[in-house]
């Protein structure tokens, strides 16, 4: 209540006086609230989706470069490196919640010999989390 009246005091919130400015006000937050849903609506698609995106190109789709997702990633608890290890590895609690996955792919060289290659990937539910999560900050920092 007193954050209410502190609104008001300082012109951030108007209690409207008039039946027209109480109609307009709510037709307003009709309008914000329908724009919001549309957000809400294209989130709801992404998160129950099936599949997964590389780092990269989920750092691509939250407007990101790919080396400064990766380095949240990993200042996060999402993914991490052992020690004299190439590649990257996802952290079990969000495999276990359906964030990401790792995906193990075995490629077939030009001499015959067979490689595995290993790869921390985002799921649909993971990218949904992300957005949610770093977003905020890049708007706090900008």
């Amino acid at each position: 209540m007193e954050e209410l009246e502190e609104l008001q005091r300082s012109g951030g919130f108007a209690i409207p006086k008039t039946m027209g400015d109480a109609l307009r006000l709510a037709a307003d937050q009709a309008e914000q609230n329908q724009e919001m849903q549309v957000d809400v609506d294209a989130l709801a698609r992404i998160s129950k989706a099936h599949g997964s995106l590389a780092i990269t190109d989920t750092a691509k789709n939250l407007g990101m470069r790919p080396k400064d997702l990766f380095q949240w990633l990993s200042s996060n608890g999402w993914i991490y490196k052992r020690a004299r290890c190439s590649h990257w590895l996802r952290y079990q609690s969000k495999c276990n919640v359906g964030q990401l996955e790792h995906k193990t792919t075995t490629i077939l060289r030009a001499d015959g010999s067979e490689k595995i290659t290993e790869q921390v990937r985002v799921t649909a539910k993971g990218l949904e989390a992300l957005a949610k999560l770093i977003q905020p900050v890049a708007k706090e920092v900008a």
